[in-house]
């Protein structure tokens, strides 16, 4: 089972703490790929990710994406467009993501809301767009 594909098997680390190796579809295309709870926390956080973003699993993993990744200026929209996900929209679009290092690259989404386990979850793929970067 692959961890990084969130619709085939468990999300987010094993009950040790290892994560697996990339081996799908979104890591061939590279393209970043992210799990939230309902609660907005990190469950899966692709090597795609780590290389886009900066932040390695380990730093990323069980931490609020609106925290670690979007600026406080922007934080009221975001949390509001992953209410209307959770509620059941799917949403595309482009938006600033504050990397480890302070840059802030345009990132384009595509959320959609998932439903597994208990609760539902919401999967974020992220492309950075150079063009609209500055």
């Amino acid at each position: 089972m692959n961890r990084y594909n969130a619709g085939t098997g468990p999300v987010g680390p094993d009950q040790d703490g290892a994560v697996s190796e990339p081996s799908g579809l979104l890591d061939l295309l590279g393209v970043a790929a992210a799990v939230l709870d309902d609660e907005g926390r990190i469950t899966l956080w692709s090597p795609e990710a780590e290389r886009l973003f900066g932040y390695s699993s380990a730093e990323a993993l069980g931490r609020y994406a609106a925290d670690l990744l979007i600026d406080p200026l922007h934080r009221s929209q975001v949390l509001d467009l992953f209410a209307r996900v959770l509620s059941g929209e799917s949403w595309a679009g482009g938006f600033p993501i504050r990397c480890k290092d302070g840059t802030v690259r345009q990132t384009e989404f595509r959320n959609v809301p998932l439903q597994g386990r208990s609760a539902p979850r919401l999967r974020a793929r992220y492309r950075h767009r150079p063009e609209a970067a500055a």
